[in-house]
């Protein structure tokens, strides 16, 4: 297979996001355990936040694995969020923007992980 491997499939959410949506994913991210429910701060809208966030999915990665964001084109703001291992590449998630391609990556990291146990990192 050529290129980064994509395990996750896409959601159907648009570029640009609602209140609404801001809502549903910042709720997936505490239910994830990624954000605290009392937590302030919001990590689909923030940078600051969206960087704090880009921490704790890393943390969840094995040693030898590491969590990229790299840009889509050279002129765009829109990121892809990848894992990669060795000489391998998984595409995690896209996003118009980076805290909403990390928010992304997040609430897809649980699914990769089982699929690609070797990547998670040892939670006791």
């Amino acid at each position: 297979m050529s290129g980064p491997e994509r395990l996750i499939p896409k959601p159907r959410w648009g570029h640009g996001m609602t209140e609404q949506g801001g809502q549903e994913i910042k709720a997936g991210l505490i239910e994830l355990g990624f954000w605290g429910a009392g937590e302030d701060g919001d990590p689909a809208a923030d940078r600051r936040d969206a960087m704090t966030l880009y921490s704790r999915v890393a943390e969840r990665l094995a040693k030898g694995a590491g969590l990229y964001s790299t840009g889509l084109t050279a002129i765009s703001k829109s990121r892809k969020i990848e894992v990669k291992r060795g000489g391998a590449s998984y595409r995690l998630e896209d996003g118009p923007n980076f805290p909403e391609s990390i928010c992304r990556a997040a609430l897809a990291l649980p699914e990769f992980l089982k699929r690609r146990p070797e990547c998670a990192a040892d939670r006791k």
